[in-house]
């Protein structure tokens, strides 16, 4: 049983707290944040001419109004996607300040707005007809079996042609039959195939393997719409293969899903228990240029694997998924490369240039790995209530939105490795080089939680548990450029955020537990790290200027719930044997000391109003259990942003309290110390607390 703490901030009500500090962040406690409203110095409106086609336009800082005009920032990159509906694009031309462009793809072009007009015209070439090239012509999905063949057609491969062996791919005979009928549900299948019930009778193998690679090309680009509510059950307690287990639209293994999906006012209710994967479920994916190595990834959600090609229009339109998502990954003969799952209601893995009208998630996820044991491989998981790794820009018109509804997203590790992460966020576990302009997160009393357990990171954030600007990993994800994070409100009254980690001693000795160097992980093999934020755990760019790596924080609210109780940031160690530090912050869990290019930047208004970032009760709390220091901070839990001064702002509102605790248990350290008897004795480490931050470099 734990002991009374040692170490404790002092409790205050948070109304006698109103500190005038260099504040970046517009901090509101209405239930709705409105967007920035531009000057017509600042901003223009769009000039749209098109007939038979819908017109998207994303950028950081676009709005749209409920007539659909679009407000464009000047001088941002924008990128313009035109969706086919009762006609078919031929042509994009756009008119700016620099001149007239007519771009090379009908559907999809990016553009520097310029500071002046900003005209767009879309030429037609007469209305949809072929099947699944526009919503009017869209394939029809009615039920589950239709989502699984679509599945398992885009996840499938061809015969290897740089190996000799036929039958190396998926489609071979003893499984023709099963891609026959995959085939049958989009009308792609020969009719001779089958008999007059429809049973598969024959075909020969290569004639299906080239249907099936003809359909996975076009489907991964085509239109398609719900026609029902859709009750997805997949679970299974074998490795999926070509005919079990749903892992999403889209496949790292085959081909992403890079077309238009509508949800047309209905919902998906997943119920995905994938108690058996294997690593011949990981898909190996190259590290982008300048990186080496290899990935080998896994994603579960309704998408599996999506991004735009810059080509074809990408969306997801009216997407409402719900329900729960359940995976077990024990990886049996470890290699010695780096396992990624990646898992999220809406999708495990969401890339660029996709357009997001209308996403919400009311989807519960749970993880676990490494239950074998020591045999197991570790695997790295992100996940989060919409995305698992999102490279996605959220517009302010996306109406992007999480409900809890008491559930979880959560994560734990049983057997983890020193550089391994488990990363969880309500939006999604980690996001990169992508701007978010509005987020609603009514939690309802859900948690988020990552445990590791047995070595490992461990990170949590109310909106993300990492978010990050810098040279991107993979495909999808764009090049680094500067972003905005704004618009965030998230209703968190009885939540929970909290990031648990034990790290056993391994070397010749105890390490000098350095706090400010975690990035660098001079301790990898010694300790590990806890991490929450009420907003984020960790926020941070790798770029050496602020045009390309900028991160611009700002118009965060944490609101009441229609759950009791009150909301609650927690970071741990696991128990005395643990060498790690927690760090727990009300907004950011852990800032870069040089993290230069992370800022908060208020919206325009009367330096002497005043902000609200809790209108809820909230408690920050840090325990360490074992050896090494904890730290927590009613803002910033381990240093802070640079802030301009002139702004008030109170922690909470009126009827709010707030505690910020860091505390070590009596016997924390006492297991460590005597098995390690023969070592030097750990170094005695503080607990720090603080309404602003806990530490404060300079």
């Amino acid at each position: 049983m734990k002991a009374r703490i040692k170490h404790r901030a002092l409790r205050y009500v948070a109304i006698a707290l109103m500190a005038v500090i260099c504040f970046v962040t517009v901090l509101y406690s209405a239930s709705f944040i409105s967007p920035v409203t531009l000057s017509a110095d600042d901003a223009m409106v769009a000039n749209i001419s098109a007939q038979g086609v819908n017109v998207y336009i994303s950028g950081d800082g676009v709005t749209r109004d409920e007539n659909g005009n679009y407000v464009v920032p000047k001088n941002i990159q924008a990128e313009i996607t035109v969706v086919n509906d009762a006609s078919i694009s031929s042509g994009i031309s756009v008119t700016t300040s620099a001149g007239t462009t007519n771009a090379a793809s009908p559907n999809h072009v990016t553009v520097d707005t310029g500071n002046g007009e900003l005209n767009i015209d879309v030429t037609t070439s007469g209305l949809a007809t072929a099947r699944g090239t526009s919503l009017s012509t869209a394939y029809q999905i009615s039920d589950d079996s239709d989502l699984m063949a679509l599945s398992k057609i885009l996840a499938s491969r061809d015969d290897d042609p740089s190996t000799d062996v036929e039958g190396d791919g998926d489609i071979t005979d003893a499984t023709k039959a099963t891609f026959a009928s995959y085939l049958n549900e989009f009308g792609l299948a020969d009719e001779s195939w089958f008999d007059e019930e429809g049973k598969f009778v024959s075909a020969d193998t290569d004639t299906v393997q080239k249907a099936v690679s003809s359909a996975r090309t076009a489907l991964s680009t085509a239109y398609f719409v719900l026609a029902d509510d859709v009750m997805l059950n997949s679970s299974n307690d074998k490795p999926a293969d070509y005919s079990s287990g749903y892992f999403g639209l889209g496949s790292r293994r085959g081909v992403p899903f890079q077309g238009v999906f509508d949800f047309n006012g209905h919902a998906v209710t997943l119920n995905l228990s994938l108690t058996e994967t294997s690593k011949a479920n990981f898909s190996t994916a190259k590290y982008k240029s300048g990186q080496s190595g290899n990935a080998q990834i896994l994603s579960v959600g309704f998408f599996n694997y999506i991004y735009g090609d810059g080509e074809h229009a990408c969306a997801i339109i009216g997407g409402d998924v719900r329900g729960t998502i359940a995976v077990s990954a024990d990886l049996k003969d470890a290699d010695d490369q780096d396992y990624l799952l990646f898992a999220g209601g809406l999708a495990g893995t969401i890339g660029d240039k996709v357009v997001l009208d209308g996403a919400s998630s009311a989807t519960s996820v749970s993880i676990l790995t490494g239950t074998g044991g020591n045999n197991t491989e570790a695997v790295s998981v992100y996940a989060g209530g919409l995305f698992g790794l999102s490279g996605a820009d959220i517009d302010y018109w996306s109406d992007v939105s999480y409900t809890g509804n008491y559930s979880e997203i959560s994560i734990t590790s049983d057997n983890g490795g020193d550089d391994d992460r488990n990363i969880a966020g309500s939006l999604a576990g980690v996001i990169q080089n992508a701007y978010i302009n509005g987020f609603h997160a009514d939690l309802r009393g859900a948690n988020i939680l990552a445990d590791s357990t047995d070595r490992g990171n461990a990170i949590t954030g109310g909106l993300a548990g990492i978010i990050y600007s810098g040279t991107p990993q993979f495909t999808e994800i764009s090049v680094s450029k500067a972003v905005s994070i704004r618009g965030i409100n998230i209703s968190a009254s009885g939540s929970t955020l909290s990031s648990i980690v034990t790290s056993r001693v391994s070397g010749s000795g105890f390490a000098e537990l350095d706090a400010g160097d975690i990035f660098d992980r001079n301790f990898a093999q010694y300790a590990d790290i806890a991490i929450s934020g009420g907003l984020m755990g960790l926020a941070y760019t790798d770029g050496t200027d602020s045009n390309s790596s900028t991160l611009n924080i700002s118009d965060v609210s944490f609101l009441e719930s229609g759950a009791n109780g009150g909301f609650t940031v927690h970071a741990a160690t696991s128990d005395s044997s643990s060498l790690g530090i927690p760090f727990a912050g009300g907004l950011v869990g852990y800032v870069q000391a040089d993290g230069q290019f992370v800022n908060f930047s208020p919206v325009a208004g009367d330096q002497s109003e005043s902000f609200t970032l809790f209108g809820c009760d909230v408690t920050v709390n840090s325990v360490q259990n074992g050896a090494g220091p904890a730290y927590a901070g009613g803002v910033f839990g381990y240093n802070a942003f640079t802030l301009p001064s002139g702004y008030t702002f109170n922690l909470t509102d009126e009827k709010s309290s707030i505690d910020v605790i860091a505390e070590q248990t009596e016997t924390a350290g006492n297991e460590m110390v005597a098995a390690e008897e023969d070592r030097a004795k750990p170094t005695a480490h503080g607990v720090f607390a603080g309404f602003y931050t806990s530490v404060l470099q300079t």
